[in-house]
């Protein structure tokens, strides 16, 4: 019997940390359906790349931390997206790297807005997937180390649902509002009576959230310079 309750207790202690997360990061739909280019030298040919799974794929290499990808029914502490740009100067022979970085805690309020910078100097040629891999993992650590490592970790009340909830928190015709809760509209706060555009059912809060922010200038922290 004693055998049976401790096997009850450490099914119910796996299952608790399944579905409850310090961290969830988002990262838009955008750099797993569309391809990003480079050029590796001045003359050579376009190099053609995917960001979103190469990001995933440093994400689980490189943040040691209690952090999955964002999924519905899961909570967690913050809710972080990821806005990448990657850009090389074959005549300086220099790989750029950045992630704009945005982390939304409890009632779904955007937090912070962060911006991690790395480079690489020196010719890329034939391995520019070497070397942007090289470019997420060092954002990653950063952002780990820098950022991340440093919040307090609070009571996990922000739902995973956040990043996919378009479609039960907007109607289909446009001019409806956003209540506060619903999802991330680019503010430094809530989002309460803005109005947005007709969306569809297959967006996501964060995607919403992010062509908002195109038209609007802020005012980001000091970018975390390699």
């Amino acid at each position: 019997m004693k055998k049976l309750h401790y096997i009850l207790w450490m099914l119910l202690i796996i299952s608790s940390n399944l579905f409850a997360q310090d961290f969830q990061y988002y990262i838009y739909e955008r750099y797993y359906n569309h391809h990003d280019t480079i050029r590796p030298s001045v003359y050579g040919d376009l190099h053609v790349y995917l960001q979103g799974p190469m990001i995933e794929k440093a994400m689980n290499k490189n943040l040691k931390l209690n952090a999955i990808k964002c999924e519905v029914n899961v909570t967690s502490s913050y809710i972080f997206s990821i806005e990448p740009q990657v850009f090389y100067n074959p005549h300086q022979e220099t790989l750029h790297g950045e992630f704009k970085v945005k982390i939304f805690t409890s009632q779904n309020i955007l937090q912070d807005t962060q911006l991690i910078r790395a480079q690489h100097q020196g010719r890329i040629n034939q391995k520019a997937n070497f070397y942007i891999n090289k470019i997420y993992n060092e954002l990653i650590i950063k952002l780990s180390d820098k950022i991340l490592n440093k919040l307090p970790k609070k009571n996990r009340n922000i739902n995973g649902d956040f990043c996919f909830g378009a479609s039960s928190a907007v109607n289909s015709t446009a001019g409806n509002s956003l209540n506060s809760g619903a999802g991330l509209m680019g503010g430094t706060g809530t989002a309460v009576g803005n109005t947005i555009p007709n969306v569809g059912t297959n967006s996501n809060m964060i995607e919403i959230n992010k062509s908002k922010d195109n038209n609007k200038k802020k005012d980001y922290k000091r970018p975390i310079q390699a």
